[in-house]
């Protein structure tokens, strides 16, 4: 994400937001929690991979990483909880769809979800092998252990 695109997604939030509730406390926290948030492929995007790290990017991306891999591992097994309980209810709503069908959706949900949680994704998202290219080079790069 380059910076112009950060900016554009910050303004665009900030307008929708304001335009809702105007300028109350609750919108001035949205805005900054999303700038926050967006700010992180930002960071990550305008540092040179041919260099180093410095300590400022390696704690970032240390701390981004355990977040990404705790709220992966939480919403993967919300997803496998309600696969679970989906494959296990005798009747579905009105009987539309099979819990079966939902059991599936929401365990490959559950295991994307652990996947992207743990690995991470890499730039291409259709190709999975890249996603672990990636995660190897910054253990590299970010001396992880994990």
């Amino acid at each position: 994400m380059n910076t112009v695109t950060y900016l554009a997604l910050i303004g665009i939030i900030s307008l929708l937001l304001f335009a809702r509730d105007g300028f109350s406390s609750a919108g001035i926290t949205g805005v900054a929690i999303t700038a926050i948030i967006a700010a992180i492929p930002w960071y990550f995007g305008t540092r040179n991979r041919s260099t180093s790290a410095n300590l400022l990017e390696v704690v970032l991306a240390t701390l981004w990483v355990w977040f990404r891999r705790l709220v992966g591992v939480v919403a993967g097994s919300f997803f496998l909880f309600g696969a679970w309980k989906a494959a296990t209810a005798e009747t579905w709503g009105n009987g539309a769809a099979s819990p079966w069908v939902a059991a599936v959706v929401l365990a490959g949900f559950g295991i994307f979800s652990l996947y992207v949680g743990i690995v991470g994704q890499g730039w291409n998202k259709a190709d999975w092998r890249d996603d672990v290219a990636l995660h190897q080079n910054n253990k590299r790069r970010y001396k992880w252990w994990f």
